[in-house]
């Protein structure tokens, strides 16, 4: 599954997780590129549903459409997902 991460939340976090064996999460890199791109406060959506669906999966990652816009931020969703 891929998500943007938005409706992620306490409650179906652990749901999803038990549903799903692969589950993405889409971030744009910086926190300002992504809500640049995606809008604002959308960066911490994304985060908040990353670190939710962590608990509860080993099998989250996140990815990254490379573009213009994004690449000079690669570093910062590789620093994000190391945490």
């Amino acid at each position: 599954m891929t998500t943007n991460g938005s409706l992620i939340n306490s409650k179906n976090a652990k749901e999803i997780a038990q549903l799903v064996d692969d589950i993405r999460i889409s971030i744009e890199g910086s926190k300002q590129v992504h809500n640049n791109v995606r809008g604002e406060n959308s960066f911490q959506k994304a985060v908040n549903g990353a670190f939710l669906l962590r608990k509860y999966s080993s099998k989250l990652s996140l990815q990254m459409v490379v573009s213009k816009k994004s690449y000079t931020s690669m570093k910062n969703l590789i620093d994000l997902a190391q945490k």
